[in-house]
This record gives structure tokens, sequence and C-alpha cells, in this order.
């Protein structure tokens, strides 16, 4: 999933959370960690060099992608 917009890990955390496990509570001890990244921002300017025709979508229509073929891929096992 690339589209190009910085996104806070913990965005990216509570998307899912909200998703897959919206029982479950999200918890984050605060503590960055040297390396740990605070935000992740995919460079799409290649995606669209090699890929005709390819655009980027909004980050929660990539999760409900992601998300229904994982369950899909579940389901078959």
């Amino acid at each position: 999933m690339a589209y190009g917009a910085e996104t806070s890990v913990m965005n990216l955390a509570q998307q899912l959370q909200r998703r897959i496990a919206p029982q479950k509570k999200l918890a984050a001890k605060g503590v960055h960690r040297p390396g740990d990244p605070l935000r992740w921002q995919a460079d799409t300017k290649k995606l669209r060099s090699l890929l005709s025709g390819w655009s980027p979508r909004e980050l929660s229509i990539g999760l409900d992608q992601c998300i229904e073929q994982w369950q899909k891929s579940a389901s078959r096992s």
C-alpha cells in the first residue's frame, strides 16, 4: 500500500485496530526506540513509472482491500 501521504505509526495501528479487532485495546508504551519510525511515507514515483495507469488510493481503501485479501486467504486454509 502506498499513497504518498505521511502516516504516523499510531494512526496506522488505530486504523487496523478499528477494522480487525475493535473490541481490543490498543496500547503503546510511548517510548521511542532508536531506529523505530515515527511516521511512514511511501515515495510513489517509482510505482507510477513501473505500473502504467497506477494511481495511489487513500490508506483506508488500501487497508480495507488488504484485510479482505487476508480474510479470503485465511478462509481457504
